[in-house]
């Protein structure tokens, strides 16, 4: 993205660009406001050496946009910074291998980008294009990128063939390509060795510390390694029976390589997803995420996922500080990092009430991870934690144009549309996420839209079935504070939400931000609890 910016820049030298026609061409059709290009000419001008006040590359034109001043000299084209790896093929055939040819796509990417001054698309992006018949220059315009890494694997007993080539986008030009075969033991120095090869032959930037760790030996057992890129292949489905399937892999993982770093996050943040959002009791969640990103990190402090879940930890401990100083190390370890990037987002437009700092992270994930259902979903809930509720109905519709079953998009739509009043709609987008997902969350919101829409007799329906089914199993506190203040039953309401903060609900520092919560504003207690939890500001 900086590098269209600079390229449009330097096209235009002398001549002043206007802001919208640097949104048009940089950005195109994606979601980003002024903010987006505010921060991406601050970053140009850090790059550079630049001053503001008294710039020498790069001027502000007030009220008319940018203009570059320095004198322009011809010479070799910009290297090319922004890939994608494209699923590998798996060359055995075998529908029991696929798993490895993916598990191998994806520790190929996360060691990409590792490197800073690498853009690397978001595997999720590129998983559309498996045995895609599109062509190179069709496949770089619609991921925005310059260049594709294609790759297959042959795996035979215990040994495995890598074959990589990297290909310019622009006339379909090849860079570089290259087989390695190994013991699957292996598969990890070799990935670094693929990695830091292609890095090299597009002229990118390798620090000293992107080469100790590239040219850092890691051999692993090969049935955990097995165990793991299994599970990485189940959780890539998002489902609760896939997640299950992925756990057991990883805790075989475990039990094969006690060392083995990745496989520790890997139970940290499935454990930490099903707590956040209800699936088993955050209580329990908490230590065990808590145990398992601990243990990660003490194996190797600098795997930025284990951060990113210790910034969660922080989260579910109620100390924002920690939060912030965890995914920032995350992102200092990989500015790729997409989940990295959506929590810091939701971060901002919660604890922080910083509008132009969450735009900015949704931008930074829209570019990450352009294509895929996880990425566009989640960049909606900033956008509603905002309270812009025009621009997640926007989001959240191209989503479901694209993906008519991402259930987080449609969770963002029924939020938004009840904020609206527009209650047939919010019920139509919830209905549409109990029949994907049954969970108690949905449950909750589908009840609170039925009451405000007058239908409450369904209302109570699902109170009474939340009410029974909490005798059999888990359903969370929340779940009851959504019904009832939907109902108007505010004593009720807010007594569940007095047993929320007992138990540090997680969720319940969106109290300020959450549509769901907004029929308990109007009353005294509300603003009690925002004192509690330390979120009362002059817009709460």
């Amino acid at each position: 993205m900086l590098m269209d910016l600079l390229v449009l820049l330097a096209e235009h030298a002398g001549s002043a660009v206007s802001k919208d026609e640097i949104l048009d061409h940089v950005w195109k059709s994606r979601f980003v406001g002024e903010s987006a290009l505010t921060r991406s000419i601050a970053e140009l001008r850090q790059l550079l050496g630049d001053n503001e006040h008294q710039p020498q590359y790069i001027e502000t034109l007030p009220k008319r946009g940018y203009r570059v001043i320095a004198a322009i000299v011809p010479g070799r084209q910009f290297a090319e910074n922004r890939l994608a790896i494209l699923p590998f093929e798996n060359l055995n055939h075998d529908p029991d291998q696929e798993y490895l040819a993916d598990g191998i796509t994806d520790l190929l990417t996360t060691e990409l980008a590792r490197i800073g001054s690498l853009h690397v698309i978001s595997r999720q992006s590129v998983l559309h294009l498996k045995r895609s018949p599109k062509k190179v220059p069709d496949i770089g315009a619609d991921l925005h990128v310059d260049a594709i890494v294609e790759g297959s694997v042959l795996r035979a007993g215990e040994r495995l063939r890598i074959t990589a080539q990297l290909v310019r986008v622009e006339q379909e030009q090849h860079l570089w390509a290259e087989s390695y075969e190994c013991e699957l033991a292996d598969i990890l120095t070799v990935q670094a060795k693929v990695a830091r090869a292609i890095a090299e032959a597009i002229h990118a930037t390798v620090t000293p510390t992107d080469v100790n760790r590239l040219e850092r030996a890691r051999t692993v057992n090969p049935e955990a390694q097995a165990a793991y890129l299994k599970a990485r292949y189940y959780f890539a489905k998002v489902t609760m029976p896939d997640f299950q399937k992925g756990m057991a892999y990883l805790q075989s993982a475990i039990e094969q390589d006690p060392s083995y770093a990745p496989a520790y996050e890997g139970m940290a943040s499935t454990v930490g997803f099903l707590g956040l959002w209800g699936f088993i009791p955050h209580q329990e969640a908490y230590p065990r995420m808590k145990q398992f990103a601990m243990k990660a990190l003490e194996l190797d402090e600098d795997l930025s996922e284990a951060h990113v879940v210790m910034a969660w930890v922080g989260w579910f401990d109620w100390d924002m500080a920690a939060f912030e100083r965890e995914i920032r190390r995350a992102l200092e370890l990989n500015r790729n990092s997409v989940d990295a990037h959506i929590y810091y987002a939701v971060f901002l437009a919660t604890a922080r009430e910083d509008r132009a700092g969450a735009l900015g992270e949704v931008s930074r994930v829209l570019e990450l991870d352009p294509l895929s259902p996880y990425g566009n979903s989640a960049v909606g809930w900033p956008l509603l934690l905002l309270r812009d509720y025009e621009s997640a109905i926007a989001q959240a519709s191209r989503t479901l144009e694209m993906y008519p079953d991402a259930i987080h998009a449609l969770y963002v739509l029924g939020c938004a549309k009840g904020a609206q009043s527009m209650y047939e709609e919010a019920i139509a987008a919830f209905e549409r996420v109990a029949a994907l997902s049954p969970d108690a969350t949905a449950l909750g919101a589908l009840g609170q839209a039925y009451a405000k829409a007058g239908r409450i007799g369904e209302a109570r329906k699902l109170l009474d079935q939340m009410i029974a089914k909490r005798e059999r199993e888990y359903v969370a506190d929340l779940t009851f504070v959504f019904l009832y203040c939907g109902l108007g039953e505010m004593d009720q309401a807010f007594d569940w939400l007095e047993k929320c903060y007992r138990v540090r609900e997680p969720r319940l520092l969106w109290l300020r931000s959450l549509p769901l919560f907004d029929p308990l504003r109007s009353d005294a207690r509300f603003g009690e609890m925002l004192d509690r939890l330390g979120l009362r500001t002059r817009q709460g």
